[in-house]
C-alpha cells in the first residue's frame, strides 16, 4: 500500500525534508536519480540503504510517495 502527500512546494527544499522525516523518521539519506519521463526521483533511504520512499515532482508541487 503506498501512501501519497502532495505538497505545494515547487523545489525540493528543507519544508519538503521535513515533511519527509515527519512521515518517516527512520529516514537516513536522500538520494537523487534522473528517471527518464519523470524527472528527477528522490529516494528516501534508511540507515541500513533500504528504499522507504521518494518524491518526485508534479505540476501542483513535489509529490511523497511513502511504502
Amino acid at each position: 500500500m503506498t501512501n501519497k502527500t502532495q505538497t505545494t512546494e515547487k523545489t525540493f527544499n528543507k519544508k519538503v525534508k521535513s515533511q519527509v522525516v515527519n512521515l518517516m523518521p527512520n529516514a537516513r539519506t536522500f538520494k537523487k536519480s534522473h528517471v527518464a519521463g519523470a524527472g528527477y526521483v528522490f529516494y528516501i533511504k534508511d540507515e541500513n540503504n533500504n528504499t522507504l520512499g521518494k518524491v518526485c515532482k508534479e505540476k501542483k508541487g513535489m509529490l511523497i510517495y511513502v511504502g
